[in-house]
């Protein structure tokens, strides 16, 4: 008999199972989340208003918006992904991290001081102002919902089934009951309710995170012994300048590669301006964000660590290699970022080219979609061999030793790209209001001369744009919000709230309230797998 096969004929790992104390915790957590919704449907304003319901009256300070940031964009995928790819694929993956914290300065000093003056609702409805067309709006809109649709589908099916496996819930009814909270807590409560549960589930996040590498520290003997035992698997890696494509992970990947991976998330993203522009003032706005770079650092490297720890438990007796571990989804989830690189690119050309014109725009985003969609998708179909091949070994279990030299499952890098192609001409310059651009000289290098400065506006005036301007609509804030107002509730036929201003954003399904259970997951396996 095959050795593999003997121990798939083993029965499989019996899964710990929640205790009646587990529960309690669980619902309270998924309780507390409801109860922020209640709150805030009953307090203050009682989101009467678009301003308030949308934008929580934009009197958010800087350290609740960026935990919420923060929550929307790093989930279970995180959470189970970064610690499965240091066990499988080495350390190497950690520099990721310094790619990644470059993305919020962007968004600190570009994009969100620009949108944030502009007092959007919907990142959206700039396109419809700078293009003067419907069109490229819709279409903005619509690549977001896929991204959003396709993000919320692995965000709620991976903590879905870690709570399966630790509890035999069924995987359909985790994703049921977790959406239903978060649409209730979101609905009632506004967004105000949303960046409060966000901040909640964040520090439970973190706490459980912490509990997770202390637990994993005494059981394998410490951090020393965790790195000495990868160290000498070859698994600490930190310094591949290797210029090779099929190469998993380079310097070039993961730190140029990474910034573009993250460049769209902080800096157009609906869920990132929205939470932004719900500030006191623009200073709060961008400490929000530059808050998020230690954030960002904390949580990678966190769940760099579980990997390492991982890996010293399972050294000499790899699950996997048994065959009693088979879900790959517990062991790695891959984000599909091809919808993201479109956007990004319609907003750098809407706000950096005054020439461009919605029909390029529109093309672009098209052609760029479909190219990025190739990419992934001959990722998966093809199925390239970009692994490291470190040795797993099976020595220290029972019976059989032996030691297998595997090729694992890939985990495909983001491969994000913009394109934007249009014969029909160009905008001419002296047509665009100036507060819908942004000037290169003004914004990377405001020391220069004017005269210098003004040579490089294309054409444009930009000492016309007042800072106090906004987008500006045919109706005043207060009418808008007297369509919101039906007997004291808010009224879904509001005339001047389209589909994609109220986002579906705000409907956060960064689904932190099952992290308990994922900690108990790790928990557990190191105990008694």
């Amino acid at each position: 008999m095959d050795i593999k096969d003997y121990y798939e004929e083993l029965a499989p790992l019996e899964p710990a199972r929640f205790q009646t104390w587990d529960y309690v915790v669980f619902s309270i957590v998924l309780a507390i989340s409801a109860g922020i919704g209640i709150y805030y449907a009953l307090a203050g304003g009682k989101q009467r208003s678009q301003k308030e319901y949308l934008m929580a009256n934009r009197s958010m300070s800087a350290l609740p918006v960026a935990l919420s940031v923060l929550a929307s964009f790093f989930s279970a995928s995180t959470l189970l992904g970064t610690p499965s790819e240091i066990y499988l694929e080495g350390t190497m993956y950690w520099l990721s991290v310094w790619g990644a914290i470059l993305a919020p300065l962007v968004g600190a000093y570009v994009f969100g001081p620009f949108f944030f003056k502009l007092k959007v609702v919907s990142v959206f409805e700039y396109l419809e102002k700078r293009f003067h067309s419907k069109a490229i709006r819709l279409l903005g809109a619509i690549l977001f919902l896929i991204r959003s649709v396709l993000g919320m589908g692995i965000v709620l099916y991976g903590p879905s089934t870690a709570l399966n496996a630790v509890t035999g819930f069924p995987v359909w009814a985790g994703i049921v009951v977790v959406g239903i909270v978060c649409c209730f807590y979101t609905t009632l409560g506004g967004l105000k309710a949303v960046i409060w549960t966000d901040v909640f589930q964040t520090c439970i996040m973190l706490m459980g995170m912490l509990a997770v590498l202390i637990k994993g520290a005494i059981e394998v003997g410490g951090i020393g012994r965790a790195w000495d035992l990868a160290s000498q698997s070859g698994r600490i890696e930190f310094f591949n300048f290797d210029p090779d494509p099929t190469v998993r992970h380079t310097f070039w990947t993961l730190i140029v590669g990474n910034f573009f991976v993250w460049l769209y998330p902080y800096t157009v993203d609906q869920q990132m301006i929205q939470r932004f522009s719900s500030t006191k003032s623009l200073e709060q706005a961008k400490l929000s964000l530059l808050l998020n770079i230690p954030g960002m650092f904390i949580i990678i490297t966190l769940c760099s660590l579980a990997g390492l720890f991982m890996y010293a438990y399972y050294a000499d007796c790899d699950p996997l290699l048994q065959g009693r571990a088979t879900d790959p989804n517990q062991m790695s989830i891959a984000f599909n970022g091809a919808a993201g690189a479109p956007l990004v690119g319609i907003f750098i050309m809407a706000c950096f080219f005054p020439w461009a014109n919605w029909i390029g725009a529109f093309v672009g985003a098209i052609v760029g979609f479909a190219f990025t969609m190739w990419i992934n998708i001959g990722a998966y179909v093809t199925d390239p061999s970009v692994t490291n091949n470190y040795n797993r070994s099976i020595e220290g279990c029972p019976m059989i030793n032996v030691t297998y030299n595997v090729t694992t499952m890939m985990t495909f890098t983001d491969i994000e790209v913009s394109t934007s192609k249009s014969d029909t001409g160009y905008t001419k310059p002296h047509e665009i209001d100036p507060k819908y651009m942004m000037s290169y000289t003004n914004t990377f290098w405001p020391c220069l001369p004017k005269t210098a400065r003004v040579k490089c506006w294309c054409g444009i005036d930009y000492d016309k744009v007042n800072d106090n301007d906004s987008i500006s609509f045919s109706d005043s804030d207060d009418e808008k919000d007297k369509d919101l107002n039906i007997d004291g509730k808010i009224s879904p036929f509001a005339d001047d709230i389209t589909n994609d201003e109220i986002s579906t954003s705000t409907i956060n399904m960064d689904t932190k309230q099952q992290t308990a259970s994922i900690n108990q997951i790790n928990i557990d396996q190191l105990t008694k797998l």
